[in-house]
């Protein structure tokens, strides 16, 4: 990727970010939600840009830095994955709440994921201030920053 383009991608990464903490926000706030994140963080949109080594966001970015980002990212997913456990449990039902439709989650497990949202969210503003440190140093660097490495 040029500077132009890792440029947009880091800016494409926080929107989507953004927008996934804002839909689980929805999910714990009983509200139905058609998309989520993926379960696995090399599938989400920072995963797909980060972990893909022709965007040499590591070599960039810096060791230490990529590493930051990588574990905050690791911290999300482990969260996340609370939250995704509850909502799509798979519970024996009884014969009457199959016929009559209940898919309702208990109180108690909506408290639950309500406590690891709150963990959840404060994750992502960590994810999006790297983000923004990110999206400065690419706009710092020059373009020769972002030129593969001759062999």
């Amino acid at each position: 990727m040029n500077r132009e383009e890792s440029v947009k991608a880091v800016l494409k990464v926080k929107e989507y970010h953004e927008d996934m903490i804002s839909n689980i926000r929805g999910l714990v706030n009983g509200r139905d939600v058609e998309i989520l994140p993926p379960v696995a963080k090399t599938k989400c949109t920072l995963g797909l840009w980060l972990y893909n080594p022709e965007n040499r966001v590591k070599d960039i970015l810096g060791l230490i830095f990529y590493e930051k980002i990588d574990a905050l990212h690791e911290k999300w997913y482990d969260e996340y994955i609370n939250i995704y456990n509850i909502f799509n449990k798979k519970e024996k039902k009884s014969f009457l709440s199959k016929i009559m439709g209940s898919n309702k989650i208990k109180m108690m497990d909506m408290d639950r994921a309500k406590a690891y949202y709150a963990d959840l969210e404060i994750t992502t503003e960590k994810i999006l201030t790297e983000l923004d440190k990110s999206h400065r140093r690419f706009l710092a660097l020059s373009n020769a920053s972002f030129e593969p490495p001759s062999t």
